[in-house]
């Protein structure tokens, strides 16, 4: 039973083995739906390939020439997007919504479900029996299911009739009820379905779910760890993949003895295929940074959202010459971005300007002593250095990862710097 003002809800969550056929894969490679995405091995090197699938043993894929390989799955931690990635939520179609009032939940590790909430009209759509504490959706491909309310950090009622783009939020100990004209209400949620039940402190109300724009509860959010998968239009799940995985299809299984669902390659955007989950650059504290290249002033370093970005990994922005120090966990062992001359935050893949010429260090200091790790010139005719370096010491806390722009041939002109989706690995 969900505790009234309580800080913390535990709770928990329910999470074939066939090889690949090459054959299968080389006979259809012609005719396959491959998806433009960058494989990311252990080291965090990344290759951009034509992704055709993968099972829990194997990953196949069309190299820069053409050829189909197939390698082991093990070689690689993630998937990441292809060029001019456009995320946000897209609203299913309404013969998935069956019916249902459309919305986008949110768990508390993470993962996002677009479906509905009934009534729904569809008698075919196998509802779950009703339990207390409960909320039962219908998802595309996965079909109903039951969520207890204390997994949920919140349920966004039809954002797409309103205009709502994606946002992140800050969860409190307390329950909030947003409603459709603004108003909001502290407390705690009793029952969500077709009519919201909400205790204020002061009085218990019931109100319709037409009335309401979001909920948001005070369940603690978790770090996730493991497989995740995030689809083209914004869901995000822990599933894993399975089965023979046709060309330009994967299956997918959440563990809870329901059968594998298929979709196609390219409804897949990213994936994480570890065990443990990705270190974000982004979400590190920054202990330091300064102007660098004679000038007195320079903007900090910009980030992206952890909420919207594939992997939680969002790029990270180097608006100038500058230098920028970040304080590492104990345990991160490796660092990997793309370090791209001219992007930006809202445009990752702007050109280069004519003038625009530095040099991007990558150092670290341990114990009052700074180590350089690597360092690349970038210009408009080299706009593009991949990053992919082991850390020294790791284990050891108070390390922090430098990274210095510094000004080239013209001066501090032009030089801004994008770090397309920089992530950390550990031990």
């Amino acid at each position: 039973m969900r505790a009234a003002h309580s800080p913390a809800r535990a709770g928990p969550r329910a999470p074939k083995n066939v090889a690949l056929a090459v054959s299968a894969l080389l006979g259809l490679a012609s005719a396959s739906h491959a998806a433009p995405r960058s494989l990311v091995d252990r080291s965090l090197v990344r290759t951009s390939v034509d992704l055709l699938g993968w099972t829990d043993e194997s990953v196949a894929y069309r190299d820069s020439l053409g050829r189909v390989r197939q390698e082991p799955i093990g070689r690689y931690v993630a998937v990441l997007p292809g060029p001019r990635s456009q995320g946000g939520w897209a609203r299913p179609a309404d013969e998935d919504l069956a019916g249902g009032t459309p919305v986008v939940i949110e768990l508390v590790d993470g993962e996002r479900l677009l479906g509905s909430v009934g009534p729904w009209e569809s008698a075919s759509v196998p509802v779950p029996t009703p339990a207390d504490e409960t909320v039962s959706v219908l998802t595309p491909g996965f079909g109903a299911s039951t969520l207890p309310l204390d997994r949920i950090s919140r349920v966004v009622i039809d954002p797409w009739t309103r205009g709502d783009a994606p946002h992140a939020f800050t969860p409190s100990v307390d329950d909030e009820l947003i409603l459709a004209n603004g108003d909001r209400l502290r407390g705690f949620l009793v029952e969500f379905g077709e009519q919201v039940r909400f205790d204020s402190g002061q009085a218990e109300q019931t109100i319709p779910l037409d009335r309401v724009a979001e909920v948001r509860l005070g369940n603690p959010a978790e770090t996730w760890q493991g497989p995740r998968v995030w689809w083209t239009t914004g869901d995000v799940r822990a599933v894993h993949a399975t089965g023979e995985a046709p060309d330009g299809e994967v299956a997918f299984t959440d563990g809870s003895g329901t059968p594998p669902v298929e979709f196609i390659i390219g409804a897949i955007e990213a994936v994480w295929l570890d065990g443990a989950s990705p270190i974000p650059l982004a979400g590190l504290p920054v202990e330091h940074y300064e102007p660098l290249g004679g000038r007195r002033w320079t903007p900090p370093v910009r980030t992206g959202s952890e909420h919207d970005a594939p992997l939680g990994t969002p790029h990270v922005a180097l608006p100038g010459p500058m230098r920028v120090e970040w304080l590492l966990p104990p345990d991160a062992a490796k660092f990997g971005a793309i370090a791209r001359m001219g992007g930006t935050l809202d445009d990752p893949d702007a050109e280069a300007g004519r003038w625009a010429n530095a040099v991007l260090r990558i150092g670290m200091v341990n114990r009052g002593e700074e180590t350089e790790i690597l360092s690349v010139k970038l210009d408009r005719s080299t706009p593009l250095a991949p990053i992919a370096v082991e850390l020294p010491d790791p284990g050891v806390a108070g390390r922090t990862l430098v990274v210095e722009l510094l000004p080239g041939l013209y001066g501090p002109i032009q030089d801004r710097v994008l770090l397309d989706r920089p992530m950390l690995t550990g031990l």
